[in-house]
């Protein structure tokens, strides 16, 4: 009694070491080869979306970077630039370059305002003239 099946509908149950395999049963069934087969299909899928997105985020830091290094240079330019637009106008250089210029130097400024604005205007000295 202890190896023997329930009977089912009333027939006797055959013990279980004579009990055949089911034919439909047999092997996997395809409703389970085909389940298996669209989780492996859909794993692979969002690992490659990942894997995907894990590059993209890589190599936007990469650019990212490559911008802050450029950024950093060209702030170190400007610096280096501003001083030498300092060193261009200051009143020492250009009193040096004056006389390169074939300007005549005025001693005497005369500013007057005007409605619109201000008007600078000067002496030429006696004897300097315009070549």
């Amino acid at each position: 009694m202890f190896f023997r099946r329930r009977p089912q509908w009333g027939a006797p149950a055959p013990p279980v070491w004579r009990v055949t395999a089911d034919p439909r049963a047999h092997g996997v069934s395809w409703a389970f080869f085909f389940g298996g087969l669209l989780l492996i299909l859909v794993s692979a899928g969002a690992g490659f979306l990942y894997i995907r997105q894990t590059i993209s985020t890589a190599t936007s830091g990469y650019g990212i970077s490559v911008l802050e290094r450029r950024a950093e240079e060209l702030r170190k330019e400007e610096a280096r630039l501003q001083f030498e637009v300092a060193e261009f106008q200051s009143l020492q250089r250009i009193q040096e370059q004056l006389p390169k210029l074939d300007l005549v130097p005025v001693l005497a400024p005369v500013y007057t305002s005007p409605l619109l604005g201000t008007v600078v205007t000067g002496q030429i000295p006696v004897g300097v003239g315009r070549p």
